[in-house]
């Protein structure tokens, strides 16, 4: 969660400049070199860092990635920052932001949908149910919450086969280059 604003009460620095301040909390930052301050802050708590020397690290319980070359991220189809499984970031939030944030956590993902291979062929009984991970309690997850999805697929060829879709399951269809 960013949050970008000015003070409660506009301040101008010496320098005739507005200070801004960039509060951060349950995010993941990654690949940055550096931070410049020039009339800015950046503050927060439970955030992640990923490939970031210490001089960019700030805040309160801060969650050091994998070491390159591992990755932070994993990507799926058209989504490029699940959380891989054991990822240090999952589970590292704090429930301390507003509760609308959190109760619409609860419809979304840190983890990708299973993908379906392109031209796959469907030849028998086959059921798709709700199984992607949402957030129910606890500790959120650090980073991007995606919509959840629980299945993705192109172009399938049905043969003497049927599917199931059942209630709850999100399916998304993908337009891979054919």
């Amino acid at each position: 969660m960013l949050s970008l604003g000015k003070r409660p009460r506009p301040y101008r620095h010496q320098s005739g400049y507005a200070v801004i301040a960039l509060w951060v909390v349950n995010s993941i930052l990654a690949n940055i070199s550096g931070l410049r301050n020039g009339g800015a802050g950046v503050y927060g708590n439970n955030n992640g860092f990923y490939n970031c020397p210490s001089t960019v690290r700030f805040g309160s319980l801060q969650v050091n990635g994998p070491a390159p070359p591992a990755l932070a991220f994993q990507s799926v189809d058209y989504g490029a920052h699940y959380l891989p499984p054991g990822s240090p970031f999952r589970a590292s939030g704090t429930t301390s932001i507003p509760s609308s944030l959190l109760a619409d956590l609860k419809t979304r993902t840190t983890s990708p949908p299973i993908s379906l291979p392109t031209y796959m062929t469907i030849s028998r009984e086959m059921t798709f149910f709700p199984q992607t991970p949402r957030y129910v309690s606890g500790a959120p997850d650090l980073g991007f919450y995606y919509p959840a999805l629980n299945v993705s697929a192109a172009v399938c060829i049905l043969d003497r086969g049927s599917v199931t879709v059942e209630p709850g399951t999100a399916v998304a269809v993908r337009k891979d280059t054919l």
